[in-house]
């Protein structure tokens, strides 16, 4: 006698799509080897699909016709690759042990699964929430904060972003020690319900923009009492996430107050970006070192470059200066960054007197003011 534990039907369209939402927390190189599969359960009347790499997790439920109740875990690479060569179909789904049986029209498949009892506990979303917030504008938000954190895994508390949601807005800022990004988002009483301060590695929050910039569901976001869990509820898709121990940097310090030895340079985003470019060709082959020279009499800003094995560049970009004629050299990657993670037709770049070690140019979108971008001078 073949035992079912569990017998469901969907659409092919429907677990595609689940299983590709779920596919970016599956662990690829997991010491665990459930950790590289999908858990398949059922939930009052859905298909719900978890996977897990221990830091970040994410669920979603899709709609399916469950026959039977059960749960079992697939490996998550294969099952995605075969379903997502399905014609659109409705797929018949039946667990016989810890065995996946899928049908379909044209298709009859086998996959051998891990027992649903060896996958780890997932964290599940309660209804006290911390903040309600529009999901384009946080995942928006996300994408103007995070491109300044860190890669190196030497300082780990660097390689997120902190989340700061209080009355006074949501502040997010990443910092690597070179640089500084730091966006704020206004709220209001209904978007804030409790304030909340935590470190997130921001390859989980570029991943939730990516999931949730495009619904319409607002986001829902809570932090575990203990603070080291965050959680991101939209719509069908939830997402868990472990926050990071540390001391972030007290930025607040590094952001230079205004006087006035500043000098001050409106900038048209497209025509930098292009001087950028063309100085990069000859940068990249010089440690990306880049000068920008400030020439108040032309009311320009000339960006140069030079190697002395490939040859040299320079580009002038028109330009509204105020202040004293300057040069300085940055890292072009970094400045290209913030144009193409900042959306703005214009750019105010500022540059204190004393500019050298330890204090930073400064770039911001020059019709708002909730963007701040710091970076920090090279020598040359």
């Amino acid at each position: 006698v073949v035992i079912i534990n569990m017998k469901f039907t969907c659409l092919q369209e429907n677990l595609v799509k689940g299983l590709s939402t779920v596919g970016k927390a599956v662990s690829l190189k997991g010491s665990l080897p459930v950790l590289s599969n999908v858990l398949i359960s059922s939930d009052n009347g859905r298909l719900k699909l978890s996977a897990t790499n221990l830091e970040t997790a994410i669920t979603t439920w899709i709609g399916a016709s469950i026959d039977r109740e059960g749960a079992v875990t697939i490996p998550a690479r294969i099952l995605s690759e075969f379903v997502s060569n399905l014609p659109p179909s409705s797929i018949v789904g039946e667990v016989e042990g810890n065995i996946l049986k899928l049908s379909c029209e044209k298709a009859l498949s086998k996959f051998n699964g891990l027992d649903a009892s060896e996958f780890p506990d997932l964290p599940v979303f309660t209804e006290d929430s911390h903040l309600n917030i529009d999901s384009k504008l946080f995942g928006e938000a996300v994408l103007e904060a995070a491109f300044a954190a860190a890669v190196d895994e030497s300082r780990p508390v660097l390689t997120g972003v902190l989340v700061n949601a209080s009355k006074d807005g949501l502040y997010m800022v990443s910092v690597d020690g070179f640089r500084l990004a730091e966006k704020i988002v206004s709220l209001n009483g209904k978007n804030l319900k409790k304030p909340f301060l935590a470190v997130i590695p921001a390859k989980t929050l570029l991943e939730v923009a990516r999931l949730v910039g495009s619904l319409k569901d607002p986001l829902e976001i809570s932090l575990s009492e203990e603070g080291n869990l965050v959680i991101f509820k939209v719509g069908d898709v939830l997402i868990t996430s472990r926050t990071i121990d540390g001391d972030f940097p007290e930025y607040k310090k590094l952001i230079p107050e205004k006087d006035k030895g500043t000098t001050v340079v409106k900038l048209p985003a497209k025509d930098f970006v292009n001087a950028l470019r063309l100085s990069n060709v000859f940068a990249k082959e010089a440690s990306s070192v880049v000068r920008i020279k400030v020439d108040s009499s032309e009311n320009a800003v000339f960006v140069l470059s030079s190697n002395s094995e490939v040859g040299e560049n320079n580009s002038k970009v028109s330009a509204e200066v105020s202040g004293k004629d300057m040069e300085v050299a940055f890292n072009s990657k970094f400045i290209m960054d913030v144009f193409n993670n900042v959306k703005s037709d214009e750019f105010v770049f500022s540059l204190p007197e004393k500019i050298g070690p330890g204090v930073p140019g400064v770039f911001k979108p020059s019709e708002r003011d909730d963007h701040t971008y710091l970076v920090m001078p090279m020598q040359f």
